[in-house]
């Protein structure tokens, strides 16, 4: 859903602790060099689009590559630090 933005080249959307809901959507996006970064209100109505409320990430992280483990996925836990660093600024 995400990738179908055109300045997002690849997203990640992974589960993060949340105190009243106990876990909420977190999303990670790739932007490629030169684009600027959507603002999540933008990415956030992009999502409303198709997926009901509950599937629209609560906040997002633009990075320049999305953590991969060696076989080249994409790393779950590291994306979630990204949610846990961005929470601890």
């Amino acid at each position: 859903m995400l990738i179908s933005h055109p300045a997002v080249r690849d997203a990640c959307v992974v589960g993060v602790p949340d105190k009243r809901l106990g876990q909420v959507p977190f999303a990670a996006i790739e932007v490629p060099p030169g684009r600027p970064v959507p603002a999540d209100d933008e990415l956030k109505d992009l999502v409303r689009q198709s997926l009901p409320v509950y599937n629209v990430p609560v906040a997002f992280a633009a990075v320049d590559e999305l953590p991969r483990n060696p076989a080249l996925k994409v790393s779950l836990p590291a994306v979630a630090a990204l949610y846990d660093a961005r929470a601890n600024k």
